[in-house]
This record gives structure tokens, C-alpha cells and sequence, in this order.
């Protein structure tokens, strides 16, 4: 028996040395982050990692950054979970 593994594709506008944690705004496809580490030393894509893990419920080991390590625009893939899942609780965070 074969298991289904989900597989997402985000794009995320990361703000690094922000005041506080937290998903911005949704615009069209791409959803701004805001982070309070500086990007230095990987402490901004570390947090952005640990931020998206507890929002969406899944592992930290489960994200990767697929593309724009030292960007403030990325590509992350998560697995374990759909589309549409990830983006609702996206949404759900933006508006708290």
C-alpha cells in the first residue's frame, strides 16, 4: 500500500528585523513574512523555518527552502500538507 506525501510550494516575501513574528499580507501568490532575526548567518531563513513549522503544524525538517537562500524573495516546499490547507491557515495567522 503506497501513502500519499503532500507536497506545497510557497512564495514568501521575507522581512527580516521586524518587531515581532508574524504573516503579513497575502498578495496574489506570495505571502510576506516578517521575522525579527537579522539575515545574517541563516538566523532570518532559520526563524522563517521555525515560524512556518508552527503555523502550518508540521515538522521543521519537513521545510526546505527550494530557492532564494539569500533573498528576501523564496520558494519553499513543505511536505505533509496540501495547498489549500497551508494557505487557510496562512490566512488564519495574517488576520490574528
Amino acid at each position: 500500500m503506497s501513502q500519499i506525501v503532500h507536497q506545497t510550494r510557497l512564495e514568501v516575501r521575507v522581512r527580516p528585523k521586524s518587531r515581532k513574528n508574524q504573516v503579513g499580507k497575502i498578495v496574489g501568490n506570495k505571502i510576506r513574512i516578517h521575522v525579527t532575526q537579522p539575515p545574517v548567518d541563516g538566523k532570518a531563513n532559520a526563524a522563517l523555518v521555525r515560524m512556518l513549522a508552527n503555523v502550518l503544524g508540521v515538522a521543521k525538517s519537513s521545510i526546505v527552502i527550494h530557492r532564494g537562500e539569500r533573498s528576501m524573495d523564496k520558494v519553499i516546499i513543505i511536505r505533509g500538507i496540501n495547498y489549500e490547507a497551508a494557505m487557510q491557515k496562512l490566512i488564519a495567522a495574517s488576520s490574528s
